[in-house]
């Protein structure tokens, strides 16, 4: 059964601080037919250029110009830049606009930001979403044949390889988005997509890639060797038309800890994950089963909204076994989506036959990109080769619409949870002393006034403009086409 939920308290008007209410954005217009700033969104320009770049994106440019200073509805108080509505765009415009923001998601063009105002700062954010959201259905790549590449990881230097496999069961020709399960290798091992995973991707018509990490890393040594699996799938979702709800990640020993720890330190990049005979982290000094049992909670609790299956043979290593008894247990106890196959007699080894159905069962899972309540732990991730280790230093853009922009104490893990309680925000934290809440029409009303309550205190409350320019930039830092954010509001939590 999931453990008791924190007791939640509803947003008031007292107790709101006056420069956070400053962070109010001011974005281009919305679905309501009002035009906002179109000078407040150069401040996201630059959230485009790498993969943590939207972490820079936060309160320092808003509150410059966010506030209605003299009350005629315009965030800076510029009335030449509200005065008339957002209009749809003819089926012209919006062919156009659809070209222009898939070329600047690709990285094919960098001028979007900079001409957004010129060009389509008169249409509806609405058209905006349609455009992130509907990229080309096309792949190019033949079905039916192990390909063989390289890619880039976004924080390791040079050329890394892979394997892709697009099942010839895939519907890849204009009218469908597909799977993507991505497969870690053991230690010792490469990106080889054998037999067995060919079969699964037929039968789950899944697109299968397989990295393969050099010598120097493995999966989760540290958030450089981690990156490897980010780069594998932005090279997979750059030329595919891959659902973004519909990805897993999987992989056996050395793979089946670095899918835990990737799945686990950004939980919202996927739906499910499937280790075999895989720990988290890597705590291979002790047998202690206390040790395990009080590591493993809060990395667990990481996976409130995945679907998750861990095989285990019972006669592998001791220490691992240990730990996912341990794990198991976390699972059962926090009552989520999970499956453990412990296999007697096994050891350390890649049962097919019980790896099949459980990815089957796996794939059926449908991430939800707006889910209402959120979990996330930056824990201390146990390393194969460094102490203190905390994954998700760099990105902090893992909790669907909650970013840990900065902990209280950088020694000490931090946690976050929320849920949306009507048009309010509420948040509870441990050892957080900055946070950005990120806020989509999916989740509130963004036409109405919203609030935002962390620890029991109002921090924020009022309107929020539709930014499509924050937007685009967060979809391009992200490689993220289905969870579209229109604003963000950044709260310094006392």
């Amino acid at each position: 059964m999931r453990e008791a939920r924190p007791k939640r308290r509803r947003a008031t008007a007292g107790g709101l601080l006056p420069a956070l209410a400053l962070a109010a954005l001011a974005g281009a217009c919305g679905s309501n037919g009002g035009r906002g700033d179109e000078d407040t969104a150069d401040s996201h320009t630059d959230a485009g250029a790498g993969a943590d770049a939207d972490t820079d994106t936060g309160a320092d440019a808003e509150a410059e110009d966010g506030a209605d200073a003299d009350g005629d509805g315009d965030a800076d108080g510029d009335a030449d830049d509200g005065g008339g509505p957002c209009v749809e765009p003819t089926a012209e415009e919006q062919a156009a606009l659809d070209a222009a923001v898939h070329a600047f998601l690709t990285g094919a063009d960098d001028t979007l930001l900079d001409n957004y105002d010129a060009t389509f700062g008169h249409i509806c954010f609405d058209a905006v979403a349609r455009a992130i959201r509907g990229w080309p259905l096309t792949g190019d790549t033949p079905a039916g044949v192990v390909v063989e590449d390289t890619y880039v990881a976004p924080l390791l230097a040079g050329a890394l390889r892979l394997a892709v496999y697009v099942p010839a069961s895939a519907v890849i020709d204009g009218t469908a988005r597909v799977p993507l399960i991505v497969w870690l290798h053991w230690a010792g091992g490469t990106g080889t997509i054998d037999s067995m995973l060919v079969r699964s991707a037929e039968l789950l018509g899944a697109i299968i890639v397989a990295p393969t990490a050099p010598s120097t890393c493995d999966w989760s040594a540290d958030e450089e060797c981690a990156s490897q699996v980010r780069g594998a799938i932005g090279y997979v979702k750059a030329r595919y038309p891959v659902d973004h709800d519909r990805v897993y990640v999987t992989g056996f020993s050395m793979g089946g800890r670095g899918s835990f720890t990737n799945a686990l330190a950004y939980p919202d990049e996927f739906a499910g994950v499937l280790p075999v005979a895989g720990s988290i982290g890597a705590i291979h000094g002790t047998l202690d089963p206390a040790v395990h049992e009080a590591y493993v909670p809060p990395h667990v609790e990481n996976a409130f909204q995945l679907r998750t299956a861990l095989i285990t043979g019972l006669v592998d290593n001791e220490y691992l076994v240990a730990q996912n008894t341990a794990a198991a247990g976390a699972f059962a106890d926090l009552g989520y989506d999970f499956r453990w196959i412990p296999l007697a007699g096994v050891g350390h080894a890649l049962p097919a036959p019980e790896w099949e159905p459980a990815m089957s069962w796996i794939a059926e899972k449908v991430r939800d990109p707006y889910p209402r309540e959120v979990i996330y732990n930056q824990a201390e991730f146990a390393s194969s080769r460094y102490d203190d280790l905390f994954f998700n230093e760099v990105w902090k853009t893992n909790v669907f619409w909650v970013r840990i922009d900065a902990r209280g104490d950088d020694t000490m893990p931090a946690r976050v949870a929320g849920w949306l309680d009507g048009s309010a925000f509420v948040l509870e934290t441990a050892d957080v002393s900055s946070l950005t809440v990120l806020l989509a029409d999916e989740l509130v009303d963004l036409d109405a006034p919203v609030s935002i309550v962390v620890n029991g205190t109002a921090l924020f409350d009022g309107p929020v403009a539709r930014d499509p320019r924050f937007a685009l930039a967060h979809a391009r830092a992200r490689e993220e086409r289905s969870m579209v954010f229109a604003s963000e509001v950044p709260i310094a939590v006392p």
